[in-house]
């Protein structure tokens, strides 16, 4: 029915004309193209502009995250690097208890002998 009301494909995109008799949809439509156009813009701008902020939060995040593994790693890098020293320190321990009780030995030889 062309005298029915209906509504503007642009009325999401904040068209003034909400509702409008299906006979003078064309027209309005012709008359509005540029502004219809313009409204569309902008509303896709709005939601590229959202999107862009929730990836970047999203990044943002990821970053904090990256930082805070790439520092556990240093850390354990860390911690392993100290365990390799007090390993060592411990070997070099036993090479000189090692060391002082062959001496011992050598000693008491030595005054057994004389």
């Amino acid at each position: 029915c062309v005298e029915k009301e209906i509504e503007c494909p642009f009325a999401k995109y904040k068209c003034e004309v909400t509702t409008i008799k299906r006979k003078y949809l064309n027209q309005h439509l012709e008359e509005k193209e540029t502004k219809h156009l313009g409204l569309k813009l902008t509303a896709m701008e709005i939601k590229l502009n959202a999107m862009e902020d929730t990836i970047f939060k999203q990044c943002e995040g990821s970053n904090e995250i990256k930082q805070h593994v790439d520092e556990s790693k240093q850390h354990r890098d860390e911690s392993k690097q100290h365990c390799d020293e007090s390993k060592q320190h411990v070997d070099e321990s036993k090479q000189h208890r090692d060391e002082s009780k062959q001496h011992c030995d050598e000693s008491k030889q030595h005054v057994d002998e004389s």
